[in-house]
């Protein structure tokens, strides 16, 4: 027989551009179906037309959640629609043997426009402060409404002068998602006058642009020493609200550090995911994501800025986790819901499952409250420290470690065009004992692996040295080992941070370095292009931020 419908389907009018679809499995469904399929289509003249459809899979996670018993309930969120219109939807399942019968249709209405829909009003004018030859602070408050939804998130655009008298007549977008009210501007230009303006976004879109801020000129470099380093963020140029984006490939470094996280963002105390490059036209026009709960069921607000469906589902027998007490800072669940002492941030662990708490660099102890003077710095296999990334060496490079570890395995540096290791990177790690170099200038991998073993509790020297695609690597005494990268490209784009004894996203970084465990050990010695590196954190030494960096004995 067809597959007969879900059970118990409920619609409901989220806002003006979202609903949600619900309904349970039945009994006779848990062995014969493999998913259902959500079809909707707005209402013209009480006809349906343009009608989508959005598919919602079982996974195994599901099956083994109480399904089999009929005790699941999906909900999907269907987002990205026009306001004040009426849709008609159906629910129906999908098996090895075919499609089955969808459901009654049902009609559901987007609630109108009006006051339902808002955008934020701009911000108030930012105010700026020049730190340095190459540093603004900036900090601004919301302008008068936030709008329908809780501000998510702020840009930034900024203005310059260019060879001539006046400010450039285009706008500069830094289009990463600010989750704060003030930052601190790196890598500007010296003695060059500058304008910024900021826009604030919720879930139904940005406002206006500010009014610009005064005019301020950066120092030259001979009135205040340089400030140019932190994260590089991705700039784009616009001639006006309506114009759009081009990406701007010219070579701003804009970088970003003082991250206060706005209270709308869920867990204020630890790292956010900044999203790049959205790419336009993509193929998929929904984006859906399976999440199981292991508590009550919520009621999230979908976000309806680009096309989104988000589906949940439940089950009667799902075992709520225990929590632990954060003075552990290990815990069985997501950073979602694990809450982290001050001075220390959440970071997923998608070794052993969970999250773990991070002390940040310069603090310690159970609560991260102890401060540490870290000299020479010790690591745990989760720490890192971060430097700025590494400057003028696209075509050449050389860098030499004095390392002492505690662990076969690990992560000695890392500085790449991104953080997962794809593209162009270089990376030094430890893998069974062995030192192994790698590079990639963007159309295949060196890899360069000393003759011979390090032995651990001992002192080694290691330098490497990369001149386009060619490399070569010495441990200590021993003569270099030399390698070569494939491919006709010869430079290195390096974005990232320049991380040492590890790295956050070392997890995802094992094809690109070959290995996902951070060092175990003490460094004692770094020196980049012939400049010895402080390791002290910053405005001591040149670190800037880290996760659980201890000091050495010795």
């Amino acid at each position: 027989d067809r597959l007969g419908p879900p059970l118990d389907i409920l619609l409901d009018s989220l806002n003006c551009t979202a609903f949600s679809v619900q309904w349970r499995m039945p009994k006779q469904h848990a062995s014969t179906i493999t998913g259902y399929t959500v079809f909707y289509s707005e209402v013209e003249n009480d006809k349906a037309v343009k009608q989508l459809s959005h598919d919602v899979p079982l996974s195994l996670d599901m099956l083994s959640m109480g399904q089999l018993e009929g005790k699941a309930i999906f909900e999907v969120v269907i987002g990205d629609l026009k306001p004040g219109t009426l849709h008609r939807v159906s629910v129906g399942a999908y098996g090895w043997a075919g499609k089955g019968r969808p459901s009654m249709p049902r009609n559901v209405t987007t609630l109108s426009q009006g006051n339902a829909c808002m955008p934020p009003a701009p911000p108030y004018q930012p105010q700026i402060v020049v730190v340095s030859d190459s540093e603004v602070a900036l900090s601004w408050k919301p302008g008068v409404s936030e709008g329908s939804s809780p501000i998510q998130y702020y840009m930034v655009e900024f203005i310059r002068q260019v060879c001539q008298p006046d400010l450039d007549s285009n706008w500069t977008v830094i289009r990463e998602k600010i989750q704060m009210e003030s930052m601190v501007l790196k890598g500007l230009l010296p003695n060059t006058k500058y304008q910024f303006a900021i826009r604030a976004a919720n879930s139904y879109g940005s406002s206006s642009a500010s009014a610009p801020s005064d005019t301020i000129r950066t120092f030259r470099s001979e009135e205040l020493g340089s400030g140019s380093y932190g994260h590089r963020y991705i700039t784009d140029i616009v001639t006006g609200d309506d114009d759009g984006f081009d990406i701007d490939d010219s070579d701003y470094d804009i970088y970003i550090e003082e991250l206060r996280p706005l209270p709308a963002i869920k867990g204020g105390n630890r790292k956010f995911l900044v999203e790049t490059k959205i790419t336009p036209g993509s193929s998929s026009r929904l984006l859906s994501r399976v999440l199981t709960t292991t508590s009550e069921p919520t009621t999230s607000t979908p976000t309806t800025t680009r096309p989104s469906t988000t589906a949940r589902v439940t089950t009667a027998q799902a075992a709520r986790r225990g929590g632990m007490s954060s003075a552990t800072r290990l815990f069985d669940l997501s950073c979602d819901e694990a809450i982290c002492s001050a001075d220390s941030f959440c970071v997923n662990d998608y070794d052993r499952g969970g999250s773990r708490c991070h002390c940040n660099l310069g603090k310690g102890g159970e609560m991260c409250a102890e401060d540490i003077i870290i000299q020479y710095p010790q690591f745990s296999g989760y720490s890192y420290i971060t430097f700025e990334p590494l400057k003028n060496s696209y075509q050449t490079f050389q860098i030499t470690l004095e390392f002492r570890a505690e662990s076969e395995d690990g992560l000695l540096l890392y500085c790449g065009e991104n953080e997962h290791g794809r593209g162009d990177f270089m990376s030094l790690a430890i893998i069974q004992r062995s030192i192994q170099f790698r590079f990639n200038c963007g159309t295949g991998v060196a890899v360069i692996t000393s003759e011979n073993k390090i032995k651990l509790g001992n002192w080694h020297s290691v330098t490497l040295f990369r001149d386009g695609m060619d490399g070569w690597l010495r441990m200590d005494s021993d003569a270099p080992v030399t390698g070569k990268s494939q491919g006709q490209y010869s430079k290195i784009t390096f974005r990232t941070p320049f991380y040492v004894g590890g790295a956050p996203s070392v997890y995802w970084l094992v094809r690109a370095t070959g290995t996902n465990r951070g060092f175990k050990g003490c460094v004692q010695f770094l020196s980049v292009n012939g400049r010895m590196v402080d390791m002290r954190p910053w405005p001591l030494g040149k670190a800037l931020s880290g996760a659980d960096v201890g000091k050495c004995n010795s």
